[in-house]
């Protein structure tokens, strides 16, 4: 209680300042404050659950920070709701901020746990809020959520556990520790990114009974008995031969039971109907990779690089084959340009590019050229150190 009355004195006292300062300083300069107008016992009885009181004060005196007060006196702020408006970017400059000027923080942000182990319940959090993102969005607003969500765990573990997060190297080091460990143990975050429910014309079919079937579909596929979705897809398809979505699902459950030519029959029938749909595109060229059917892969691969240049799994699937086939400058380069589009789309699978170029790296080293793997690297403004 103490804490928060000292965090609202805070923000009465912030005046004018708050509308001129950048949101940072004036976080950072509220944590500073409150701590150190805490008892220093309190404190190192329990720093971090003074250090979560401090943050709330924070992020409203931020938040207040980027208003005009001037025009509307009257402002009703939740601090629970105001945390999860912080990004990364807040976190590592009023970090940076609190490490150069506030010497209480220094002192008592001393590391407790290892980093490490904090991964797995972090990256749970976020896998939990992952799960709850629609499919239905564009992937450049999911990769946007999943960066909340995986930042918001982030946040929640500064103000509970006993982390060093106190240096934005720490912060930076930490995000992609919880980012490759979603990539590696979150189902949710591969079916929200490659499910592609974005809705177009003929995406859903105007056929009530279609629609039934359909959906009945999307029940026995998620509970993956995939023979009954099957059955239910093809009856929505033979009722309205346009369904594009109904085709798509037709075609990645025979793929999940390993019968490519099937799949393959079914994305084939959602391409006629839409030339631009980028899922049977990619779909078609795994069930090709899959059948080790490279060439083909390669086309439909490229085809969806024709209707988009900037997707990243044109160039990642390329990469893989281009790997398989021995053509370790083609996948290199592949490689490269893949994790360049995953990270400029905020995408957590930037981390199965890294660990593609870290194999294709023994690749080059097994004939002797990891000079020119450098080179190709360096040639990209990689820096390898």
């Amino acid at each position: 209680m103490k804490n928060l009355l000292i965090i609202i004195l805070l923000l009465l006292s912030l005046g004018s300042f708050a509308q001129v300062e950048a949101k940072n300083k004036v976080m950072s300069a509220v944590i500073c404050e409150c701590l150190e107008n805490t008892e220093a016992a309190s404190l190192k009885e329990n720093f971090q659950e003074t250090y979560k009181e401090c943050l709330k004060g924070a992020v409203l005196a931020g938040m207040l920070s980027q208003i005009n007060t001037q025009r509307d006196t009257t402002i009703t702020i939740n601090p629970e709701a105001g945390i999860e408006r912080i990004d990364q970017s807040d976190m590592e400059a009023t970090m940076l901020l609190l490490q150069k000027n506030c010497d209480i923080y220094n002192t008592y942000t001393t590391a407790i746990l290892p980093l490490d182990s904090l991964v797995p319940d972090v990256s749970s959090e976020a896998c939990e809020c992952v799960g709850r993102i629609s499919t239905s969005i564009s992937l450049e607003e999911k990769n946007l959520l999943i960066k909340e969500c995986t930042t918001n765990a982030i946040v929640t573990s500064i103000s509970s556990k006993k982390a060093n997060l106190s240096t934005v190297e720490q912060m930076k080091s930490f995000y992609k520790m919880v980012s490759d460990h979603l990539v590696e143990n979150c189902a949710a975050i591969e079916k929200v990114t490659f499910s592609n429910d974005e809705e177009k014309l003929n995406s859903y079919s105007t056929n009530e009974k279609a629609m039934e079937f359909y959906l009945k579909g999307i029940d026995f596929m998620e509970a993956k008995d995939y023979k009954k979705a099957i059955k239910l897809y093809e009856k929505a398809v033979d009722i309205d031969s346009k369904f594009v979505f109904a085709w798509d699902n037709l075609g990645r459950s025979y793929r999940l039971i390993n019968k490519y030519d099937k799949a393959i029959e079914a994305y084939k029938k959602s391409y006629a109907v839409d030339s631009l749909n980028p899922t049977s595109l990619m779909n078609m060229a795994v069930a090709y990779n899959y059948k080790k059917d490279f060439e083909s892969a390669i086309f439909w691969y490229q085809k969806l690089l024709e209707i988009n240049p900037k997707d990243p799994e044109g160039h990642y699937g390329l990469a893989l084959i281009f790997m398989n086939q021995k053509r370790i400058e083609e996948s290199l380069q592949k490689a490269i340009d893949a994790r360049a589009l995953y990270i400029e789309s905020g995408s957590p699978y930037t981390a199965d590019a890294e660990k593609l170029m870290r194999y294709l790296y023994d690749m080059f080293a097994e004939e002797n050229k990891q000079e020119r793997f450098k080179k190709i690297c360096s040639d990209n403004n990689i820096n390898l150190d």
